[in-house]
């Protein structure tokens, strides 16, 4: 037994709520990983699948009440879902940058054919010139006209035309069933120029990845230009110039991809907490993503603002209607003003109706799940207090919390006794008696006035 406590109240509805709240975070993590494995096809079916499959347990957790299971198995989950996506983007980035480096020479190459032609006096047919400027200027993957360049030069082996484009399109001349001309290419080893822009291709591989070829044919002209440039000074100049914008720019556009899936997983758990407040910043969000980077920067910091509101607003009325509907059935008077007096106040008192004289207050932030809990005594100050009626009031509360919290256990709910002090050790604290119609004045009162009326 004991007097004055402190509780700690969880009730069945805020996990619930923190849960929903959760799965909808993972539901958002899992449909982005969706849409960046089949954008880049660096996932298979099978792995797809026990992406869905996953889902769909967690799921589960939830309607077989396994609240603490899925509590700990959604950060796993997304903690899984981002290491993986970045190591799948390191994969289709690796392949992307192989493509570019293909295209690339094969862009230089179609250059080089051409001008040696032109500086061969070779007449060029019109349309393989076209075809040769086409695949130069990375708009036509037909590569046949290369070895129908060749077939113009003379065996003379004009000095014009370098060893790599001579065995380009000798390869190109053999049987294309043995090997195709991107499969060549990709087996050549590198000359120097080509190492020149290695990390240029990694760096652009990884830019088209994460904003897509459209988003990035800005910064691949500019490669192209430089690539069918010849080695110079003032060209190693504008490839450094080159790398570092791409740098920056690949940094950036990663942090905004990063910063827009935390925004979309947070409009989602907006979403799902169901205020009036969350659905409409939920909204705003998916209306803002085309933003400035500082704006989303500040969306999201508002956006924990308010879901991290709504939690706890969530939290704090479920547990005062659990506390309040569980004294109830023990007893106390309980009336529809009690919930609202008790925000406003911070503290409501509760008449037991078996026991004349006595009560209950429960004060503090029911927002940190944290309240007083203590029996109250309705007389005057200045009356002298029966020991034995106040020890036996304290026993029946003890009793009645005991009661309450097997109730609370019964409905999925958690009273937790934190601190206590014994029985007798504090005297009761004193409340003026005043019945129903001055109870309703007492409520129409400002709360500064309300709140000295009861102590």
């Amino acid at each position: 037994m004991s007097g004055p406590k402190v509780v700690r109240i969880v009730t069945r509805e805020e996990i619930i709520a923190i849960c929903k709240r959760h799965l909808a975070g993972v539901n958002e993590a899992i449909n982005e990983w969706l849409k960046f494995c089949q954008a880049n096809g660096v996932a298979t079916e099978e792995e797809i699948a026990a992406t869905l499959a996953r889902q769909s347990a967690l799921g589960k957790l939830l309607a077989e009440d396994r609240f603490l299971e899925l509590q700990k198995a959604v950060p796993a989950e997304i903690d899984f879902l981002q290491a993986d996506r970045q190591t799948r983007f390191e994969r289709a980035a690796e392949e992307k940058a192989k493509a570019l480096a293909s295209q690339r020479r094969t862009e230089a190459a179609a250059a080089g054919i051409l001008a040696a032609l032109e500086r061969g006096g070779k007449s060029v047919p019109s349309d393989l010139r076209v075809s040769l400027e086409q695949i130069a200027a990375g708009n036509s993957t037909d590569t046949s006209a290369i070895a129908q360049a060749f077939a113009l030069l003379s065996e003379a082996k004009p000095a014009g035309v370098s060893a790599l484009q001579r065995e380009l399109a000798s390869a190109h001349k053999r049987d294309e069933t043995r090997q195709t001309f991107a499969e060549w290419l990709t087996t050549q080893s590198q000359t120097e120029s080509d190492q020149e822009f290695k990390r240029l291709d990694s760096l652009l591989a990884g830019l088209s990845v994460v904003v897509g070829d459209q988003a990035a044919s800005e910064f691949q002209q500019r490669l192209r230009s430089l690539s069918l440039q010849e080695p110079s000074r003032n060209r190693s100049l504008l490839i450094d110039s080159l790398e570092l914008d791409l740098a920056q720019t690949v940094s950036k556009a990663r942090e905004r991809n990063e910063l827009e899936q935390r925004l979309k997983m947070l409009a989602a758990e907006l979403l799902a907490i169901g205020s009036d407040e969350a659905k409409q910043f939920s909204q705003s969000i998916n209306a803002q993503l085309q933003g400035t980077l500082e704006s989303l920067q500040e969306h999201e910091k508002k956006a924990k603002e308010i879901l991290d509101q709504a939690v706890t607003q969530i939290a704090a009325q479920s547990r005062r209607q659990a506390v309040l509907k569980g004294l109830a059935h023990l007893g106390y008077q309980v009336s529809e003003r009690m919930e609202t007096a008790w925000v406003q106040n911070g503290s409501v008192v509760l008449k037991r109706k078996l026991q004349s004289g006595y009560g209950v207050e429960i004060s503090g932030k029911i927002e940190s799940g944290r309240v007083q809990m203590r029996t109250v005594a309705f007389r005057k100050p200045n009356k002298s207090a029966d020991v034995a009626d106040d020890t036996a009031a304290e026993t029946v509360f003890c009793n009645d919390v005991s009661k309450l919290q097997a109730e609370f256990a019964e409905a999925g709910n958690q009273i937790l006794i934190e601190r206590h002090a014994e029985i007798g050790t504090t005297p009761l604290k004193i409340v003026s008696l005043v019945d129903d119609r001055q109870e309703e004045f007492r409520e129409r009162m400002p709360p500064v006035i309300r709140q000295r009326s009861i102590e």
